[in-house]
């Protein structure tokens, strides 16, 4: 959870990045279109937020962003490439394929049930274990 600076409520454990010297981890977001990225980026910047890394294509197939907001809190954003969901949406039907070869069981062969040997009569005793 993310919040602002409460020093008046006596929280001092919930400084903002800005006052602790920058954040330590950075929010990742994955979006489903890479325009959606730019967009996203675009009106992050609009409401004051400092881009550190511009939106671009990268090696691993997404379009990919950075940025800190106006409280210091690092954000990362990345979605696909049109590129990378073709690759993707073609290589579907194969990997369904070769899921569905590796789920199929394979045949055991038939049993034959064993005959039952007779069962022999037992002599009954009593309770004492006397006959």
């Amino acid at each position: 959870m993310l919040s602002d600076e409460f020093p008046e409520m006596g929280q001092a454990d919930t400084l903002s990045p800005l006052s602790r010297g920058g954040a330590s981890v950075t929010i990742h977001v994955n979006l489903p279109k890479a325009v959606d990225i730019d967009r996203v980026m675009q009106n992050s910047a609009t409401a004051g937020a400092k881009i550190t890394m511009a939106a671009a294509d990268m090696f691993w197939g997404a379009r990919y962003g950075r940025m800190v907001d106006p409280f210091g809190h690092s954000w990362s954003f990345g979605a696909p490439t049109k590129a990378a969901e073709v690759e993707r949406a073609a290589a579907k039907p194969a990997r369904a394929t070769r899921k569905k070869a590796a789920a199929k069981p394979k045949a055991k062969p038939p049993t034959r049930a064993k005959p039952r040997a007779a069962a022999k009569p037992r002599a009954r005793s009593s309770r004492s274990g006397r006959r």
